[in-house]
């Protein structure tokens, strides 16, 4: 992205008003200066929230976690995500989490939620643009009260 901008300074001298000086590329020092040009380059930069824990029951299937996805970033970007069960939780999750773009922000998978392939199954998003994901997964039959399990999401951007 190409920004153009001019400064200009206004002063005295003395307490007279002396004439406006504009910037320009190579410095000025008189006149009204000339735009200059520069190039902004492109900020990837990916924030991950998880919203409140879940709570779930021994053998439930498709057990959704809700967390958002923000582009931080200023260009639009597709997102590579994946998700794992923390090594020093209790291990209850049966089958690997499965990713979900929860398009009505329900917090549980419904029609018109899009399930996870790769980085581009969800589209690109623009800069300071949120987007939920589920992270949904079976319960082992045999968890019980007590235990827990820490799941974590992942985001990487690509343009």
């Amino acid at each position: 992205m190409c920004i153009r901008d001019r400064a200009y300074v206004d002063y005295q001298v003395g307490g007279i008003d002396q004439t406006q000086i504009g910037s320009s590329a190579a410095g000025n020092t008189s006149g009204a200066g000339s735009d200059t040009t520069f190039t902004v380059d492109k900020m990837v930069d990916v924030t991950v929230a998880a919203g409140a824990g879940s709570t779930v029951f021994a053998n439930q299937t498709s057990a959704p976690l809700v967390f958002t996805v923000t582009n931080t970033g200023n260009a639009a970007m597709y997102f590579a995500l994946s998700s794992t069960e923390a090594a020093d939780a209790d291990a209850i999750l049966t089958i690997q989490p499965e990713l979900w773009l929860d398009a009505d922000a329900s917090g549980t998978v419904t029609a018109g939620d899009v399930q996870y392939v790769d980085e581009t199954t969800f589209g690109a998003y623009s800069g300071n643009e949120t987007f939920q994901v589920l992270v949904t997964g079976d319960i082992s039959a045999g968890a019980s009260n007590g235990n827990s399990a820490t799941v974590n999401l992942f985001a990487n951007a690509y343009s």
